[in-house]
């Protein structure tokens, strides 16, 4: 092998080398500093203490509900993946499988609004008027929706 060969596959390993560092490091950065602004939107948007507990003790007291919705949400859920991931796609199987999704995912959120519901009404009013706003920032965030317009 020639003196110059020799000379380019080295320059080209030194910067494929190069190259995949850059990129780690940016990558790297760019995930740490994801990872640290959604920690930081979740910290002010987390709810006070004797919410957690009072939600967490009305989904206790309807655990049954609770977990019936959570099941049927998951296997509806693993029937649609099931068709979209099948060797054959069948539309009218998907629909279906689709309404059921919608179906179960209103029977579970009906669980866990009623467990809020139970939850504002044992919470003191000073605790229940401290309960953070919900906001969906993350789709603003991931360029879902333009900043300043509705979602």
């Amino acid at each position: 092998m020639s003196r110059s060969v020799k000379f380019l596959i080295g320059a080209l390993t030194v910067s494929v080398i190069l190259n995949f560092g850059i990129a780690g490091f940016v990558a790297t950065r760019y995930v740490q500093d994801r990872v640290s602004s959604r920690f930081a939107a979740l910290s002010e948007t987390e709810p006070p203490a004797a919410l957690r507990a009072a939600f967490r003790e009305a989904l206790q007291s309807d655990r049954r509900a609770f977990l019936g919705t959570l099941l049927g949400l998951r296997d509806a859920r693993d029937r649609q993946h099931e068709i979209l991931t099948a060797e054959k796609l069948d539309l009218e199987a998907l629909e279906t499988a689709q309404r059921e999704t919608r179906v179960a995912t209103e029977a579970f959120i009906e669980v866990l609004h009623r467990a809020v519901r139970t939850a504002a009404s044992e919470l003191p009013d000073a605790d229940r008027r401290t309960i953070p706003k919900f906001r969906v920032s993350s789709l603003t965030r991931r360029g879902m929706v333009e900043d300043g317009e509705e979602p």
